[in-house]
This record gives structure tokens, C-alpha cells and sequence, in this order.
């Protein structure tokens, strides 16, 4: 599929959820450009895209526009290609990545994030979802998987995700596993920190932020609601595992490493945002240091509330004396 964006400067809109509908039923343009701030509906839009076309998907931002160039033709190992162009806020290359854009010369499906005016695009808003249509999304991407969930349901599971998408899809594949038809009792035995206050997500969006007093605020949350200090334990060195792979490994694609590593796309995109934060040798002290205050746990050498307090300074290491 060869892109063509000349002609008319006629710039078909849609919202997210629409276009994915299209793009489901096989109705695939040459050229997207995503705006609005909702950035789990993006990558659906991204996501359905590969699913429908089989086709790689080749990021290029600001570090690596030159990339731009190379993709005029396909290669003979991949018949099929999604471009997702990152436009950057630095208008010198930003203008120069439109410009590529526009060319028309790119081969493969062309998936613009961020606002931009490019004649032939169709341009998808990707704005919050309100709460209704988020309820429907999720009963939807149940019925997807094969499973039924109402309405009544499907409204519990999202308000105990916070309204956050990304968390509502992580515990969509999860509950996915275990059963046909969702109901109350499941989200109170699964959903990971489904409390009103403190839960994983929240702990995992502090850490994005690197705003260390609410992740521990976080954490002293979730173990006073009666949490297993393991279960946090397991699921931070799991965050920061997957941060120092893509590193490590130099893995851009999150879900190559998302299918390497068992997890869901989205929770593996947000491991790699945290990790933006870390020097790649600092990821590799951090699980270093996680390795060693699991054995200091197992042996005894300490107890959970001198490790709760040690994994704040593993996290946040600028701000630690030792993480040993």
C-alpha cells in the first residue's frame, strides 16, 4: 500500500473510536494525522492499523528523522509498513518532517501524531473519551475478547481505573484470562488496586512523573489497605525491568518487547516513558539494587518496612545516600 498525499487539500475528520471502526472493517486511508491529548487512543488507532495490515510498524521522531528518508520504498523483507511520524515541538524539524510527509513519496500507511495541516490527511481527534462512551469502549474490547460485561460492570471497572484508559485495558486482557462473563465479584478478586485511594496505576503514574512523596504516599497506601509488600515488590522491579530492556537492548518498539516480555502494549509503553527518567546505567544499579534487598528480604537481614523505605531510594536514586 504506497501513500499518496497530493491533490486536494480536502482533509477528511473523524473521531478515535470511528476510524478504529473503519480501519476494523478494512476502510484504511494513506494518511492520518492524530491530535488531541488522549494518547491511548492513538496507539489503538496504531494498534488496529497493524492488526488489520500485518504490516511493521517504523517509528521516526526527532532522534531519528533521518529514517524518513529510507522509507520511500519497501524493503524485500517487509511487503507492508505503518509509519508513525512523532512531530516534535522544535519547529525547524517538525516543518522538516511535514515536508517529508507531504512529499508523498513515503511508502507504507502514514500515521501523523500531533497537529498538523497536510492536504489529503484524515484527521483523527483523539480527544478524552466522556464517561459513557468510555463504558461503552469497554464492553466493546470485552466482546472482542470473547466476553460479556454490562453496562453496571463495565462502569465499576473504569471508575476503580481512575477514568484512565491505559489501566481499564491492562485489566480488560487480564480479566480476559480467567473469565466469560465479568461481574462485581471478579473486579473485587482481580483488578489490582481497585481501593478508592492508593492504587498500582496511581503508583505507576507517580513514577512517571518522578514525583517521589506521592509515590510514596502511594505505596504507604496500598499497604496499609492490607496489600502484600511482594506483590508491590514484584510489580516495581517488573516497571523497571521493562524500562531497562528497551534501553539495554535498545528496543523502540514497545510491542515487540510487549510480546517478548508477556505484557500488555500499553503497560510496556508506559514502563519505557518511566524509564526516559534514567540513565541507562542508573536502571542498571536500580535492578541491581532490587535483586539484592530481595535476598536482604528473603534472608532476613530486613524487615518490609525497611524495605519499603529502601525501595524509595532505589527508585529515586538522586535523592539517596546508597541504594545498598
Amino acid at each position: 500500500m504506497g501513500a499518496s498525499h497530493g491533490g486536494t487539500s480536502h482533509n477528511k475528520s473523524s473521531n478515535a473510536l470511528k476510524t478504529i471502526e473503519e480501519i476494523r472493517k478494512g476502510n484504511i486511508r494513506d494518511l492520518y494525522v492524530l491530535t488531541g491529548e488522549n494518547d491511548f487512543l492513538k496507539e489503538r488507532v496504531v494498534f488496529w492499523l497493524r492488526e488489520q495490515t500485518k504490516a511493521e510498524v517504523v517509528r521516526v521522531d526527532a532522534e531519528n528523522m533521518d529514517v524518513l528518508r529510507s522509507l520511500t520504498s519497501y524493503s524485500l523483507f517487509s511487503p507492508m509498513r505503518v509509519i508513525v511520524v512523532e512531530l516534535p515541538a522544535k519547529k525547524v524539524i517538525r516543518d522538516a518532517m511535514i515536508s517529508a510527509v507531504s512529499s508523498g513519496n513515503l511508502s507504507g500507511v502514514v500515521v501523523v501524531m500531533g497537529d498538523a495541516k497536510i492536504p489529503g490527511a484524515e484527521v483523527v481527534e483523539c480527544k478524552p473519551l466522556a464517561k459513557k462512551q468510555a463504558v461503552s469502549w469497554i464492553v466493546a474490547e470485552f466482546r472482542l475478547h470473547g466476553v460479556r460485561c454490562d453496562l453496571e460492570v463495565a462502569e465499576q471497572l473504569l471508575d476503580l481505573c481512575d477514568g484512565d484508559l491505559w489501566s481499564a485495558y491492562t485489566e480488560i486482557e487480564k480479566l480476559s484470562l480467567v473469565t466469560k462473563k465479568v461481574t462485581m465479584e471478579h473486579l473485587q478478586t482481580f483488578v489490582v488496586g481497585s481501593m478508592v485511594k492508593g492504587n498500582y496505576f496511581a503508583l505507576m503514574d507517580a513514577l512517571q512523573a518522578a514525583d517521589e512523596k506521592r509515590a510514596q504516599l502511594e505505596m504507604s497506601s496500598l499497604l496499609e489497605q492490607g496489600e502484600a509488600f511482594q506483590q508491590i515488590f514484584v510489580f516495581l522491579y517488573r516497571i523497571f525491568s521493562l524500562a531497562w530492556k528497551s534501553k539495554e537492548f535498545n528496543i523502540d518498539n514497545k510491542a515487540a518487547l510487549a510480546q517478548a516480555a508477556g505484557r500488555s502494549p500499553f503497560f510496556v509503553m508506559r514502563c519505557m516513558e518511566i524509564g526516559k527518567w534514567y540513565s541507562l546505567e542508573t536502571l542498571r544499579d536500580i535492578i541491581s539494587a532490587f535483586l539484592h534487598l530481595d535476598l536482604m528480604i528473603k534472608t532476613g537481614e530486613i524487615d518490609e518496612q525497611g524495605a519499603a523505605g529502601k525501595l524509595m531510594q532505589i527508585m529515586f536514586p538522586k535523592k539517596r545516600e546508597a541504594i545498598r
